[in-house]
């Protein structure tokens, strides 16, 4: 007991604190048509990009394709980091975006999931006809967006 609070003292003193940032949350995809059939090997982009205040933060971006159910899974990953106390410091956080796209379907993408409400599983539902290349991530400071349809 006694080396935990002098573990506790120590960290207060040197003004950090170690805490688990989440790196990437739990995602589940479920892809289909406008029909309810499943869409295999569409594209699924994963942006993560800070919303730290400082510049200098870039995005980390993965790709992942639905298999014969239409289903995708982003497994969640967790880091710990030594945070500062202090008003410009803190803990370096993540926002993260989406986007689906295959073939000739209008792809979907969604920014800011730190907004959005948490479900257990994304649904979503490709339709029309896609006009242009496709999912885009265009990063800019403190995010980004995606662009569908970019030339």
């Amino acid at each position: 007991m006694r080396a935990l609070a002098v573990a506790l003292l120590a960290t207060l003193v040197a003004g950090c604190l170690p805490l688990p940032i989440t790196q990437q949350p739990p995602i589940v995809f479920q892809v289909e048509n406008p029909s309810g059939q499943p869409i295999q090997d569409a594209r699924v982009h994963i942006v993560r990009y800070s919303i730290h205040p400082f510049v200098g933060r870039g995005s980390w971006t993965t790709y992942i394709r639905t298999d014969a159910s239409g289903g995708a899974q982003v497994d969640g990953k967790t880091e710990w980091q030594m945070v500062f106390l202090a008003p410009d410091g803190g803990s370096h956080e993540y926002d993260w975006a989406w986007c689906v796209e295959k073939g000739d379907y209008v792809p979907v993408s969604v920014t800011s999931m730190c907004k959005s409400p948490q479900v257990p599983v994304v649904k979503v539902i490709l339709q029309g006809t896609n006009t242009g290349k496709g999912c885009v991530w265009r990063e800019k400071y403190m995010g980004g967006e995606f662009v569908a349809n970019a030339p």
